[in-house]
């Protein structure tokens, strides 16, 4: 059983981008995927995709406890 989470990326309440992240539970001790990133044109070039990888990856080791976040790419 795989668990998908879509979250929305935003300033100041506008959304500029979303991203996907999923946890795999088989094969133990399972597999955390960061599976998807997308910045809107009009925002990319500003530190967007940066500061988003950032609070993502601090949200996927508070949801998770794991140190081992696999790409898709």
């Amino acid at each position: 059983m795989e668990l998908w989470r879509p979250v929305g990326i935003y300033d100041s309440g506008t959304l500029i981008g979303f991203a996907m992240y999923g946890y795999f539970p088989e094969p133990a001790p399972g597999q955390l995927w960061l599976d998807r990133l997308l910045i809107d044109k009009r925002y990319q070039g500003k530190g967007y995709g940066k500061q988003a990888v950032l609070s993502l990856l601090d949200r996927l080791h508070t949801e998770y406890q794991s140190g081992m976040v696999y790409l898709s790419v």
